[in-house]
C-alpha cells in the first residue's frame, strides 16, 4: 500500500510540475504567474505531506523494532507537521494575490497586455 500511495503522490507532484512549466511558459503578467504559483504550491504542498504521512505509517513498527529507523520516522513526521503549517499561509497568500489582481483590474489597468 505504501509503494502504491507514494506513486501517486509522485505523480500529482510531476503533474503540479509540468502545470506550473506550462504557465510560467504562457504567463505574461508576473502578477498572475505569481498568483498561479501559489494555486498550484497548494496541492503540491498537500500531495507531499499525504506521502510524507504514508511513510510515516509504514516506518512505525520499523522504527519499534530497529533504531535506524526510528530518525526516518520522527524526521518525516516533522517534516509533514511543518508542510501541514504552510497549507494554510498558501491559501491566506493565494486570497491576498486575488484581492490585489481585483483591485488592480479596477483601478483601469489591464491584468495583462502586450509586452
Amino acid at each position: 500500500m505504501c509503494l502504491i500511495c507514494t506513486t501517486v503522490t509522485a505523480l500529482c507532484l510531476g503533474l503540479t510540475v509540468h502545470s506550473w512549466q506550462m504557465q510560467r511558459r504562457f504567463t505574461r503578467d508576473k502578477w498572475r504567474l505569481v498568483f498561479w504559483t501559489h494555486v498550484l504550491l497548494f496541492p503540491a504542498l498537500i500531495s507531499i505531506a499525504m506521502g510524507l504521512g504514508e511513510i510515516q505509517v509504514s516506518t512505525y513498527d520499523l522504527s519499534i523494532e530497529r533504531e535506524q529507523f526510528q530518525n526516518l520516522h520522527w524526521y518525516t513526521g516533522d517534516v509533514k507537521d511543518f508542510l501541514i503549517w504552510l497549507v494554510p499561509l498558501d491559501v491566506v497568500l493565494i486570497m491576498l494575490w486575488a484581492i490585489i489582481a481585483v483591485s488592480k483590474n479596477k483601478s483601469g489597468r489591464p491584468a495583462s497586455g502586450p509586452a
